[in-house]
């Protein structure tokens, strides 16, 4: 009964992770500017890290947290040069 229960509570949270991803797809293409796109780019890092975690839940493997912790890394990086990029080095003269 509780397996039962899990499976599909993963496959319904999976669902509504895909439809996240698929509206923060349309936010990045028509951001009217970088700063959404940069929102929407982090915030569908999050969305693939939770996707990993329930994969990972669904298999019943550990495999997927090596994933989810170097990709938090890589986004949380890339999240950080692109806000540099789009602020530009204002220390210049």
């Amino acid at each position: 009964m509780e397996t039962e229960f899990l499976q599909i509570a993963l496959r319904w949270l999976m669902g509504g992770l895909g439809v996240c991803l698929g509206l923060l797809f349309i936010r990045f293409v028509l951001g009217p500017t970088q700063l959404d796109r940069l929102a929407a780019f982090e915030a569908s890092t999050l969305v693939v890290l939770c996707f990993a975690a329930l994969v990972g839940l669904h298999l019943r493997t550990v495999w997927f947290f090596d994933f989810i912790l170097v990709l938090s890394l890589v986004g949380f990086l890339s999240t950080l040069a692109v806000a540099h990029y789009i602020e530009g080095d204002e220390n210049d003269d």
